[in-house]
This record gives structure tokens, C-alpha cells and sequence, in this order.
């Protein structure tokens, strides 16, 4: 194990256990042979280019000790800072695809220093339920219901724990999406939503590295696909951030067809849950104008459907898709998340006590 790999392994302090994995049926039943592999094909080179929507810094996070609540919920969670006295809130993270939740190290660190709980948990597929640590035993197989249901288990656990905090969630690409899912599902426990660079539309373009894996999508939904170049290319202006997934080992290097083509139709999908939100939820949205993985103008589709009038939105210029997950965030961003955080808690605080300071009317 060379020093990279040992400094992340290091830094991680949470397990999870074994699930069963329910068979994917029924959702393609009604395509003939030739249907179900061109859709295949498709789907999965448009779906090459999704995976790498979010990415990893390789720096590996320094986490408080989350044993009990991995251990109890069965699943890989990291965590950062400490509750208590002073707290202001909980965060839970939600990380993109080909990913893990270790990449928002100093985002984390940022909001911790702020007196902020972060939580991130590893999505399925992803992360230590790959390399499988302690009680978590590895399954490379990706599983997007199940992680659903597993950021709701966490959702409700944590406000049963700390029931007098706001709890937000921050989800960047793909894990944007699972947040808007877990918001719609859990309306009285999620007190507002941070979503960066929403995979609400996908970006078509076909190159060299899509004809070639053409061939190789349809000859089998099991090969592995090489992600690298589509990385390379798509996932960052800024060469540093590319360099950080392809060091990091923890990030996935490879998917098959067929999870790549599950990736893509539950992003699809996504657009229904957007108008389930509830309308009370303050929404902030951040999102580059050189994004080359996904449309940034899908923004406009997120705003026309979302129901709540308290939503905030921040472009950055010559920005790409990655803003949140990686050690080069920068500080206009993270003064961007921070601000927005502290801002409702200080409104809901001062509004608490004009309430609380209110003289009564005469009887």
C-alpha cells in the first residue's frame, strides 16, 4: 500500500455492512433486442461523459470519529466537526458519480470551522462500498434506490439526534439530484437545499473516445468502460482538479453499460421530483457558465419547476462543473456556501427573538 493509499485509508473512521442487492428487471422489458442495445450504446456514451461530473482532489479528509452512526446505520459515513453548544446547523453532503464523499474534505473543514455538522455517506457503488473496510464487505454494483433510501435513513437519524438544528443538504452533479429527491421525501426535516451544478440535462457531443466505446458498449453491459479520457477532457477547466481523480484511488476509474446507463436514467428522472420540493425550502444554486459536462442553462429548467420563492442563484465565470469536491474550491465559492448558511441561521435566529420580544396586545 503506497503512502496515498494509506493517508486515505487513514482518514477514514466509518463502516458500513452487507445488503442484499435487488435485481434490476422490468424497466427495459418492453425494448426489442435491437432497441435495448442501441439505447445501450447511446444512453452509455452520453453517460460516460456524466461520470465524470464530479471529482475527487485526492486529499484525504480529516474526519471525527463516526463509528457509532456508520455502525448502527450500516453504511460508510465521514464526518466533520463536532456538535454542541454553539452548533449551528447539520450538513449532509451528497457526492456525484464515479466519486466519494471523502472529496468534500475542505468544504467540510471550511463549514466545520464555522460551527456547522457535516455528514457525507458514501453512495452505493461508490467509495469504501468498493474497496470494503472493517464491517463493510465491497459491492462495485451501483444502486441509486437504495441510496436514496439510505440518505433518508441518515436524514431521520440525524434530526432525531439533533432535533433543535436546521439540517441542510449539499449535493453537487448527480448527488444535486439525490438531493432534491430526499428534500421532496422528508419535508419537515430538511430546512434548505444547496445544489451545485444540477444534472438536470446532459451535454451531446460525440468525439474519438465515444466511437470507440461504441463497439464496446454493446458488445457486452458487463465490460468495465475507461473513464480517464472522458475526465480528461470533460471535467474541469482547471487541470488540477482533473490530476486530483485521476490520483485519487478511491474515485472509480471505470463503470460498465449498464450502470452507466442507470446513472443516466435516474438523472432523466430527476426532473419530475423537482416540483415536489416543498415550497417553504430556501434553495441556493451555484453553477459555472463553462460547465462542458451538462448544460448550465438546465438552470432555467430547475427554476421553472421548483415551488419555492426563496431561492438564490450564483454564476461563475469560466467556471466547469466541479465547484464543490476538491481541494481548489475557490474562495469565492466556499464564502458563497458559507454566507448563504449562516445567513439563515442568523434571519432564523433574529427572527425567533423579535417574536420572543414582541410585547402582547392589551386583552
Amino acid at each position: 500500500m503506497d503512502d496515498r493509499q494509506r493517508q486515505l485509508e487513514s482518514g477514514y473512521h466509518a463502516f458500513g455492512g452487507t445488503y442484499p442487492i435487488k435485481q434490476e428487471r422490468g424497466w427495459m422489458t418492453h425494448l426489442t433486442i435491437w432497441s435495448r442495445l442501441r439505447a445501450l450504446a447511446v444512453a452509455s456514451c452520453s453517460a460516460l461523459l456524466l461520470c465524470a461530473l464530479s471529482v475527487a482532489d485526492g486529499v484525504a479528509a480529516d474526519q471525527q470519529d463516526s463509528n457509532q452512526l456508520s455502525h448502527e446505520l450500516q453504511m460508510p459515513i465521514y464526518t466533520w466537526g463536532v456538535p454542541g453548544s454553539g452548533c449551528l446547523g447539520v450538513v449532509v453532503a451528497v457526492h456525484g458519480l464515479a466519486m466519494h464523499a471523502g472529496t468534500f474534505s475542505v468544504l467540510a473543514e471550511n463549514l466545520a470551522s464555522q460551527k456547522f455538522l457535516v455528514v457525507a455517506p458514501d453512495l452505493r457503488g461508490y467509495g469504501h462500498w468498493v474497496t470494503g473496510t472493517g464491517e463493510l464487505k465491497a459491492d462495485l454494483r451501483v444502486d441509486y434506490d437504495q441510496s436514496f433510501c439510505d440518505l433518508v435513513k441518515l436524514v431521520t437519524r440525524l434530526k432525531s439526534n439533533y432535533p433543535g438544528l436546521p439540517l441542510f443538504l449539499v449535493g453537487e452533479s448527480l448527488g444535486a439530484d439525490l438531493a432534491i429527491r430526499t428534500s421532496a421525501a422528508c419535508p419537515e426535516k430538511v430546512a434548505g437545499l444547496i445544489l451545485s451544478s444540477p444534472a438536470i440535462k446532459r451535454r451531446t457531443f460525440v468525439n474519438r473516445h465515444v466511437i470507440a466505446d461504441v463497439p464496446r458498449a454493446c458488445s457486452g453491459p458487463n465490460k468495465p468502460l475507461d473513464l480517464a479520457p472522458y475526465i480528461r477532457i470533460c471535467a474541469s477547466e482547471d487541470p488540477r482538479i482533473v490530476q486530483g481523480m485521476l490520483d485519487d484511488p478511491l474515485v472509480r476509474k471505470n463503470l460498465n453499460s449498464f450502470d452507466l446507463l442507470k446513472s443516466q436514467i435516474f438523472m432523466m428522472s430527476t426532473r419530475k421530483q423537482i416540483a415536489k420540493v416543498p415550497a417553504n425550502v430556501p434553495i441556493l444554486i451555484i453553477q459555472g457558465d463553462a460547465d462542458r459536462l451538462l448544460k448550465s442553462n438546465a438552470v432555467v429548467v430547475l427554476l421553472a419547476n421548483l415551488k419555492s420563492k426563496d431561492r438564490t442563484v450564483r454564476w461563475f465565470h469560466n467556471r466547469g462543473h466541479i465547484l464543490l469536491e476538491t481541494a481548489f474550491v475557490q474562495p469565492d465559492t466556499l464564502q458563497t456556501v458559507k454566507g448563504w448558511l449562516v445567513a439563515y441561521v442568523q434571519n432564523k435566529a433574529a427572527l425567533k427573538s423579535a417574536q420572543v420580544s414582541q410585547p402582547l396586545a392589551p386583552e
